[in-house]
C-alpha cells in the first residue's frame, strides 16, 4: 500500500500544503494488522528518514476514562451528539509512534529534532485519510497529546487534516488538563 505524500510546510508561522506525487515516501510495510476483535487496528511503516512507524488506530468503545468523558462533555455539543462519540461504537483514538527512537530509549511520541517531523506528520496524515475513507465504521477520530511538541503540532495539523476530510475538527485546548485532546467528526 502507498500513499501520495501530503504534508505541511511552516513558513513565518503559515501553513502551507504541499503535495508531492512520489507513492515511494510513505512504505507501508504490512496491510491493516486487526487484533481485539477489529478494535485494535495497527500498521507499520517506514519513514524517509529511516524509521519505523506504528499507526494505531483503537476504539474507544468501553474504554473512555472520566476525566475524559468530563472534559468532552464541556465541548461536545449537543448532549446526543457527545454520547454518539463517547459511548458510540464509531470513536476511534488514532496514535503514531516511532518504534525507532523507542529502540534508541527515547519515547517514540515526542517530535524529533531530525527537521523531518513535519513531512512524517503529513505522511501519517494520508494513511489517517485513507483508512478513513476506506472504513464507514469510523465516524468520529480522536488524538491525545502530553508533549508540548506534540500539542503544537496536532493544533497546527489537525484542523487541516479535518479539512481534508471535510469534517468538523473541535479541541479541549481551552479547558485546563495536561493531556489535551482533539476531535475529528468525519
Amino acid at each position: 500500500m502507498t500513499f501520495k505524500s501530503f504534508y505541511i510546510q511552516s513558513k513565518k508561522n503559515k501553513l502551507n500544503e504541499v503535495f508531492t506525487t512520489s507513492s515511494s515516501e510513505l512504505k507501508i510495510t504490512n496491510t491493516w494488522q486487526k487484533y481485539q476483535g477489529g478494535r485494535l487496528q495497527v500498521a507499520d511503516f517506514g519513514a524517509p528518514n529511516g524509521d519505523d512507524y506504528k499507526l494505531i488506530f483503537h476504539n474507544i468503545k468501553g474504554t473512555v476514562p472520566n476525566t475524559l468523558r468530563a472534559i468532552a462533555k464541556k465541548v461536545i455539543k449537543p448532549l446526543a451528539k457527545y454520547k454518539e462519540v463517547i459511548e458510540g461504537n464509531n470513536t476511534w483514538e488514532v496514535a503514531f509512534k516511532n518504534m525507532s527512537a523507542v529502540q534508541r530509549g527515547e519515547s517514540g511520541y515526542g517530535v524529533t529534532q531530525s527537521g523531518d517531523s513535519v513531512k512524517i506528520f503529513g505522511m501519517v496524515f494520508n494513511a489517517i485519510i485513507d483508512k478513513v475513507n476506506s472504513d464507514s465504521n469510523i465516524k468520529t477520530i480522536m488524538f491525545s497529546a502530553e508533549e508540548d511538541s506534540r500539542k503544537a503540532l496536532y493544533s497546527r495539523g489537525l484542523p487541516l487534516l479535518a479539512k481534508k476530510l471535510n469534517s468538523q475538527y473541535l479541541t479541549t485546548e481551552n479547558i485546563p488538563d495536561k493531556k489535551q485532546y482533539y476531535f475529528i467528526f468525519t
